[in-house]
């Protein structure tokens, strides 16, 4: 097999990093949600 020329070799490390970059940062914003989400839900059931 070929290998790839390095600016596409760091090209694809770029993209992977960013990837798991966001999935990170989208577990982060889902938590937050779902913590906000309980928090309402308790509220309501208080009133």
């Amino acid at each position: 097999m070929k290998k790839l020329p390095k600016f596409i070799y760091d090209e694809e490390k770029a993209l992977e990093k960013n990837r798991q970059m966001l999935e990170d940062k989208i577990a982060q914003l889902n938590f937050a949600i779902d913590d906000v989400s309980a928090q309402l839900h308790a509220t309501d059931a208080r009133s």
